[in-house]
């Protein structure tokens, strides 16, 4: 190319880029469409998988109840929205997968799958698959392919479903948390997968393992609860530097089996490690040395797995995690004073109001008046919430508050 040519594209390329900014021109945006599917009645597609060939990056596909036989193979960014998590179903035959998912930053929610091979193959990143019902699968239930990443997998339910029930396969990154499994193969199952979050689940495999990790390092377990499983938690194949803590193991043929695997199985000191049902101790002390008197929820010798492994502080009942929202009437008003700053609430006037409930209902428990207390919490302050709920306070924030005022409720 000559010298001269080049300098010709050079020159357009600065007129037109003048030209767009002299007059403002700038590409049209399009809007985000939400396409409908039903089986049997009125709407833009009949099947699923129509309705994700029409749709453009970004799009909703939103899925009344009803029956779909197919395999529904999403290759875009989508929001994919079920009407019901139990009359919303996507089955199989046994012969197919549920969803094949290889884009990224898709949104799977609402569906049940039934009678399928495998329910969910992911192979991208960023994708979150919430709240759904999985139902005999007979090669698993929720399964991370190779390179994929920060992928969300929350608050689902898989009712016998084969090995593994969820799990990945050179998979880094991601969180699996809250999930609900009863499996008839092994609940979750990492292999040669790094650096993920395995996050309050609750498991039992009548038949196989609660958690089986091989060849995976770097993961956190914490706050499973794993019960009447012929095998708890098994690490082999130099599945090593994991962190595993705040677990329940309860009544498992065996709690915990591993093989050339070296792990940590204890927060610090007082925080404790993992609760054992088969653990037998006579002593109660406390203390990082546990020679001081008096319980402080840690058994005094470790629970011993094997040479190499040990939970150096196991809990003396199970793990019940801290809530996270405000346990008392004075974290109550503080709450409130921060979401008024943050705009959550968008009128002080009812800040006020609502704090000078609070400072009521704490008077009346200090004078010992628990009753009158809650009847404030129940009659004033919930009903307020409520009624500026999506008007002077946003949902997510009147959620929080309700929620803490019932514990409150329910803990004076």
């Amino acid at each position: 190319m000559t010298r001269k040519t080049v300098s010709s594209i050079m020159l357009t390329l600065l007129s037109i880029s003048m030209f767009t900014l002299t007059f403002n021109i700038q590409p049209a945006k399009a809007e985000s469409r939400t396409w409908i599917v039903d089986d049997d009645g009125p709407a833009d597609f009949s099947t699923i998988q129509e309705a994700i060939n029409h749709a453009a990056e970004g799009d909703t596909v939103f899925v009344h109840s009803g029956i779909y036989y197919e395999e529904v193979i999403v290759d875009k960014t989508l929001s994919l929205i079920g009407e019901n998590k139990t009359t919303t179903i996507v089955d199989g035959g046994f012969m197919r997968s549920a969803f094949e998912i290889s884009a990224n930053n898709v949104l799977l929610s609402g569906f049940k799958m039934q009678h399928t091979a495998l329910a969910v193959k992911i192979k991208g990143r960023n994708n979150i698959v919430v709240d759904n019902y999985i139902q005999r699968s007979c090669f698993g239930g929720i399964w991370l392919e190779e390179s994929s990443r920060g992928n969300i997998v929350s608050h689902n339910t898989l009712i016998l479903v084969d090995f593994p029930a969820l799990g990945g396969f050179l998979s880094v990154g991601n969180t699996f948390s809250h999930n609900t499994i009863i499996s008839v193969g092994t609940g979750i199952y990492l292999s040669c997968s790094d650096y993920n979050i395995v996050l309050g689940n609750s498991i039992t495999s009548k038949q196989e393992c609660g958690i089986l990790l091989s060849t995976s390092s770097f993961n956190v377990i914490t706050e499973n609860t794993v019960w009447d499983s012929d095998l708890g938690i098994y690490l082999c194949w130099w599945a090593s530097g994991n962190s595993i803590h705040h677990n329940n193991f309860i009544n498992n043929l065996e709690q915990a089996r591993l093989f050339i695997s070296v792990n940590r199985w204890h927060d610090d000191y007082p925080s404790g490690g993992n609760y054992w049902s088969d653990y037998i101790d006579v002593d109660e002390k406390s203390g990082p040395d546990q020679d001081l008197p008096g319980s402080d929820g840690v058994w005094d010798h470790a629970y011993v797995i094997d040479d190499y492994n040990q939970d150096n502080y196991p809990l003396i009942g199970p793990w019940i995690p801290t809530p996270t929202i405000p346990t008392t009437i004075d974290e109550l008003k503080t709450e409130i004073e921060e979401l008024g700053l943050e705009g959550e609430v968008d009128n002080q006037g009812i800040v006020t109001s609502l704090i000078a409930k609070l400072n009521v209902a704490q008077k009346l428990v200090d004078k010992g008046k628990i009753e009158e207390a809650k009847s404030i919490l129940e009659e004033d302050f919930i009903p307020q919430v409520q009624n500026i709920t999506d008007v002077h306070i946003t949902p997510e924030a009147a959620d929080i508050l309700i929620e803490s005022a019932e514990y409150i409720i329910s803990h004076l």
